[in-house]
């Protein structure tokens, strides 16, 4: 039996990332996104949704530009604070102690202590009510070597990305593989 509830936001989980952004007078910004994804695959982009009220949001219209820092679930403080304290009132690099690298392709910083960092160029904008949805082109992407595998894949048993529920407002980390894709096809004769 199924239960018809009442469309809410923010009924599925999601990843959980830190958005970098740089303005022009060089005043550095990170904050908490969830709402985020992978739309395209030539050229890769990611989209970020962002409320209007952002002060990243401000930056990054201007900018055209940000980076996708992927926190470990380590991280956990580190992402809720970059959520929970707005960039206009303090610096958040400073705050957290963290490092910045200047971005390859990008002028946004990249956070070192970051596994996993994505460039991104703006290449469309979509305004809907509430949020703005940047669709950000990855430019260059870069992952901390101990967190790769010999093949050159990413290992995220080790990297261990958060994911966010915001229904109930809390932080889990990724589970364990269960399947590999195309087991369908193996079981399947058509």
């Amino acid at each position: 039996m199924k239960k018809n509830l009442k469309v809410v936001p923010g009924m599925l989980p999601a990843p959980l990332i830190l958005v970098s952004c740089q303005d022009k007078k060089g005043r550095r910004n990170i904050m908490s996104a969830a709402w985020t994804g992978m739309v395209n695959s030539q050229p890769a982009m990611v989209s970020v949704a962002i409320t209007k009220d952002r002060f990243s949001h401000k930056i990054i219209t201007k900018t055209k530009e940000f980076v996708i820092n992927v926190p470990s679930s380590e991280q956990v403080f580190l992402a809720d604070f970059c959520g929970s304290f707005s960039g206009k009132k303090i610096n958040k690099f400073q705050k957290m102690g963290l490092n910045f690298i200047n971005g390859k392709k990008v002028k946004a910083p990249l956070i070192k202590q970051c596994p996993m960092n994505l460039e991104c160029k703006v290449r469309q904008i979509v305004s809907l009510k509430s949020h703005d949805v940047f669709f950000g082109e990855i430019v260059c992407f870069w992952v901390k070597k101990n967190y790769l595998l010999k093949n050159n894949c990413i290992n995220y048993k080790k990297l261990s990305p958060l994911i966010y529920f915001s229904l109930t407002n809390e932080y889990w980390q990724l589970g364990k593989k269960i399947a590999k894709r195309g087991i369908s096809l193996e079981k399947t004769k058509l």
